[in-house]
């Protein structure tokens, strides 16, 4: 009875043998589209990462220029402010001169 059960036993099994292989193959190539995938993803935030990167260094700059601007607007502001008060004490120095030529041509009218 052994011999007469041992082909289909055989037989069973390799059946058996058969479909696991066909798994493996299968969960083989879900393996590669996966890792394929995985690379494609890594390859995707990598540049995104670096697109980033280059608008970061960008932003930096650009923030940079705009400091040194400020500082620059902060110079000429103080500078404007020294000319205006200079300008001011001429201005007033002026009136003062002009009051007394005013005044003398006043007081040699009398």
């Amino acid at each position: 009875e052994q011999f007469i059960m041992a082909p289909a036993a055989a037989a069973a099994a390799q059946e058996r043998i058969g479909e696991l292989e066909t798994q493996v193959g299968m969960m083989a190539a879900g393996l590669a589209e996966a890792q394929h995938f995985g690379e494609e993803g890594t390859r995707r935030l990598e540049e995104e990462v670096a697109h980033l990167g280059r608008a970061n260094e960008d932003i930096l700059a650009r923030a940079t220029a705009a400091e040194r601007e400020v500082e620059l607007l902060r110079r000429a502001n103080g500078a404007a402010a020294v000319a205006t008060a200079a300008a001011a004490k001429e201005e007033d120095a002026l009136r003062r001169e002009s009051r007394k030529e005013v005044d003398a041509e006043i007081r040699s009218l009398r």
